[in-house]
């Protein structure tokens, strides 16, 4: 009988320490946790200005971008082809997109005609209606065909494009504004 107690408590004795041990490991993860949130918490705050004037400077070049475009009615009138762009204040990739319409239209501003339309304003809905714009940014290429008073839609891009991408579509819609017959994407 007295075995019997001994390997009881012996067998207690080891059910308490592997307790104590998992509680001694619960306790050291739940450290490392609460210590991984402080860093992890420390480094977003710390990185906030840096966001902050990231987001300062694309939402100004944005609107440094719509203020310097053409008015949509002077486009229309115009011999030049157009790149017409629908964006939106609150639309973030519009502003990541602003530095790269920038150059854009510093390398191709002589030749296209840069035309911005906010999709807020009430004044360019009918430009939405006729685009058929269901997202931003909404790119249209716009190309006049020589002899004609009317305006034909080249191509069309929604989101987010790498320059290279953008500068073909230009390159295409200059070349649709000589020969007037080209259709389709620019890899075509």
């Amino acid at each position: 009988m007295a075995w019997r107690q001994l390997a009881w408590r012996q067998l207690a004795w080891r059910q308490l320490a592997w307790r104590q041990l998992a509680w001694r490991q619960l306790a050291w993860r739940q450290w490392s946790l609460l210590v991984a949130i402080a860093l992890a918490t420390f480094a977003f705050w710390a990185s906030a200005p840096a966001r902050a004037s990231t987001l300062l400077t694309e939402f100004a070049a944005l609107k440094q971008l719509a203020a310097e475009s053409v008015t949509y009615s002077v486009a229309v009138t115009d011999s030049k082809p157009a790149l017409v762009e629908f964006y939106a204040d609150w639309c973030s990739i519009c502003r990541a997109m602003a530095p790269t319409m920038t150059q854009l239209h510093e390398a191709y501003g002589d030749r296209v005609n840069f035309v911005m339309l906010d999709i807020d304003d009430p004044h360019t809905q009918s430009q939405v209606q006729e685009f058929g714009v269901q997202g931003v940014p909404y790119y249209a290429f716009v190309s006049p065909r020589l002899g004609e008073t009317d305006r034909s839609l080249v191509a069309t891009l929604i989101g987010r494009h790498p320059a290279p991408v953008m500068t073909a579509y230009l390159e295409r819609l200059l070349a649709d504004n000589l020969d007037g017959n080209i259709q389709g994407s620019p890899s075509a």
